[in-house]
């Protein structure tokens, strides 16, 4: 009977550090995620390690393993905050982009209803250089 190993976030944070450094390759990091699910005497009581895991192991349905997304994933086990979308989806910044333009009362004007891309039209949104700039991003409209 094998003992078990208790994984921590310092096991995962050598591991974003080995293949910053060159040390390790993608493939590595793909074959420790697959032996952690894999093996029943791996375990962790975190939900970051969890995730982590799953998505080295998952890279076709999660975020791929690169330079980048390594030093996320260890700036999320070693702060709890994932910004791996904020890097990697096109449009994650749409909705925050249409509450702040909500929250100034400035119309929301969809460009692409579809993909409910728009742009804040009113000059309330014009209040400060942040609140415009995250208003009017996609088509320049600095009023």
């Amino acid at each position: 009977m094998n003992q078990e190993i208790k994984i921590s976030r310092s096991d995962l944070i050598n591991k974003c550090e080995q293949f910053l450094g060159g040390k390790i390759q993608k493939s590595d990091l793909e074959n420790y995620a697959w032996k952690l699910i894999s093996e029943d005497f791996f375990d962790w009581d975190d939900e970051v390690i969890s995730d982590i895991i799953f998505q080295w192991d998952n890279q076709t349905i999660n975020f791929p393993i690169n330079e980048t997304n390594i030093r996320l994933w260890k700036h999320q086990l070693e702060t709890d905050e994932n910004l791996l979308e904020d890097y990697n989806l096109w449009n994650v910044h749409i909705d925050r982009q249409k509450a702040i333009c909500e929250k100034y009362d400035s119309k929301w004007n969809p460009i692409d209803k579809k993909l409910k891309i728009g742009i804040g039209s009113e000059r309330r949104c014009h209040t400060s250089f942040f609140k415009t700039q995250l208003c009017h991003s996609f088509v320049g409209e600095w009023g």
